[in-house]
């Protein structure tokens, strides 16, 4: 049905820690317990140990204005968080017969680097590019996606 498939910050499974942050924002968000979600927010926008004291209050501050995560209906939330506990694409990706692009980032918390090098080895035709100091949200937001993706289609067209 498609010709190429490009993929940026993604892989076979999430992380045990993207499922356990996620839980507690989607299960939280569930009770309309905004402080929590809150908190589970910031440690996935905070992740880091040192930063981990700023989580509360950041937590709290989000819980308070409500951010657009938090419009999402919980049933959405709860639906997705069931995918990410149980999906795992490593038996089908060996069938994927198109050639795909995975764009990953080095720090990338929700999608390890083994995730996406054992993604890209089971896609038959898959080019991985690293984005080196980028996590998650900096990978999916960073300016070079929409070129490396052109760059991806274009190559692929000729």
């Amino acid at each position: 049905m498609v010709e190429r498939v490009p993929l940026v910050a993604s892989g076979a499974e999430v992380t045990a820690w993207t499922k356990r942050v996620d839980g507690e924002m989607a299960r939280s968000l569930a009770r309309q317990d905004l402080p929590a979600a809150g908190m589970a927010l910031a440690e996935y926008c905070l992740p880091s140990r040192r930063r981990a004291w700023l989580c509360l209050p950041v937590g709290r501050l989000a819980g308070r204005l409500r951010t657009p995560m938090f419009a999402s209906p919980a049933a959405d939330l709860l639906t997705e968080l069931r995918s990410e506990e149980t999906f795992d694409s490593q038996s089908v990706l060996p069938q994927v017969r198109v050639p795909v692009l995975l764009i990953a980032g080095i720090l990338d918390r929700c999608f390890s680097t083994e995730a996406a090098t054992e993604t890209a080895g089971l896609s038959p035709d898959c080019t991985l590019i690293w984005y080196c100091g980028k996590g998650h949200s900096g990978t999916v937001a960073s300016s070079r996606v929409a070129r490396d993706v052109l760059a991806f289609a274009v190559q692929r067209v000729r």
